[in-house]
């Protein structure tokens, strides 16, 4: 566990040992989850610094048709609802479903700053958890860039050009399935293949398997 919150951004400058001191004065606990498990319903107030400690989580809503779209999948070492916490109740409509098995760490705010109110690491964390912020709201607005594109091919090609740049070369995994890919861009399965396998025939993309490559067009 300590390993994982190490790794974070919210915990940049703190070392194993400060973690762990940490944590043995505030309230805490972590719960396993089996697939399909709801960590956070719509409207739920969020009181706790939420980690996942492994597995994947979906952040989802319902539109006013009833139908579910997926906003974001979180995986291992990344925190979850923090846009959602500090707030007198919510009136939210996203939820946080586990996509795997996963376990997940709560720590309690309240505790958590109440224990660093004297701390000389309370200005640390602060800074960290707008840097969190920061990085939730450059997520967001990718999302909102990409769901804005006119044509289905547009929204296809923004999603992975942004996973390619998180990748050493054009050829990266796709994360998801296609059901998946088809609910994060907002379309259909049948829509998403077929545009995939239109790509694919123009030479814009190679698809093998759940890998894809992004092909550089010859002028």
């Amino acid at each position: 566990m300590i390993k994982i919150l190490n790794k974070l951004r919210l915990f940049d400058g703190f070392d194993n040992r400060e973690i762990r001191n940490m944590l043995a004065h505030v309230y805490h606990y972590s719960c396993n989850y089996k697939k399909n498990s709801y960590i956070y319903t719509p409207g739920d107030c969020i009181n706790c610094l939420t980690i996942i400690l492994s597995g994947e989580i979906d952040a989802l809503f319902f539109t006013a048709e009833g139908k579910e779209c997926l906003v974001s999948r979180a995986e291992s070492g990344q925190i979850i609802g923090l846009g959602n916490a500090f707030r007198e109740g919510s009136d939210s409509n996203i939820y946080y479903r586990s996509a795997s098995l996963a376990e997940v760490l709560f720590i309690d705010f309240h505790s958590l700053f109440t224990y660093l109110y004297s701390d000389p690491n309370l200005a640390k964390l602060l800074w960290n958890m707008l840097s969190e912020l920061s990085h939730i709201n450059a997520c967001l607005y990718k999302k909102i860039q990409l769901i804005t594109q006119s044509t289905l091919r547009d929204k296809l090609l923004v999603y992975f050009t942004d996973i390619s740049q998180n990748s050493p070369s054009d050829s990266f995994r796709l994360p998801m399935t296609r059901e998946h890919l088809a609910n994060y861009i907002g379309s259909e399965r049948s829509s998403v293949c077929r545009e995939l396998t239109r790509m694919q025939q123009e030479n814009l993309i190679d698809i093998t398997s759940n890998h894809i490559t992004l092909l550089k067009s010859e002028d």
